[in-house]
């Protein structure tokens, strides 16, 4: 399994995108999933939401579907705002497993201790790489895939799959079940 992790400028490969790069291997199980980190994209302008003062998720996901496609990748994408999609008033991220990709708005994560930061990172990162995998929402409060509804949920649940979960990875990549593109 082969991740990209894409920033959307003005975040950089970072300490933080390194360390999520580096971490993410260790929570998919065996064999360890290759990640990378690609070089920032810019933001389109069209999909920020002046009246909300938020990014639609959706519009991201499909605006570096089209532009920089990893067509062999799960393609994880960053932004540092704060996000939405309809019916929503704010989302920590999104998953399009159709297109092979989801998004983590970092805005509503940040915290002042770098460890904390970087946890609720990895963890929202995993919950929609979860997604992508083919995972649904698990009703185990500590496991990522539980949905956060509140920071101190993310904070509560953490980065790990609780058992149930991390077996359905195991059966998923074994079998190579990934979502195919449209």
């Amino acid at each position: 399994m082969h991740i990209v992790i894409t920033p959307f400028e003005p975040l950089q490969v970072d300490a933080t995108t390194t360390w999520v790069r580096d971490e993410v291997p260790r929570y998919l199980g065996p064999p360890p999933a290759e990640v990378s980190v690609a070089r920032p994209v810019p933001q389109p302008p069209e999909a920020y939401n002046a009246r909300r003062h938020q990014w639609d998720a959706v519009h991201l996901i499909r605006w570096v579907v089209e532009r920089y496609p990893a067509p062999t990748a799960l393609n994880v994408v960053l932004h540092p705002g704060d996000l939405y999609v309809p019916g929503f008033n704010f989302v920590f991220g999104l998953a399009e497993p159709a297109y092979r990709t989801c998004i983590v708005g970092l805005a509503r994560l940040q915290h002042p201790d770098a460890e904390r930061w970087r946890h609720r990172v990895l963890t929202e990162v995993l919950h929609e790489l979860g997604h992508l995998i083919g995972l649904e929402h698990c009703p185990t409060r500590s496991c990522t895939m539980f949905f956060s509804n509140t920071i101190r949920e993310t904070d509560a649940k953490g980065p790990a799959f609780c058992p149930k979960c991390q077996g359905l990875i195991r059966v998923y990549r074994q079998e190579k079940v990934l979502p195919q593109r449209p």
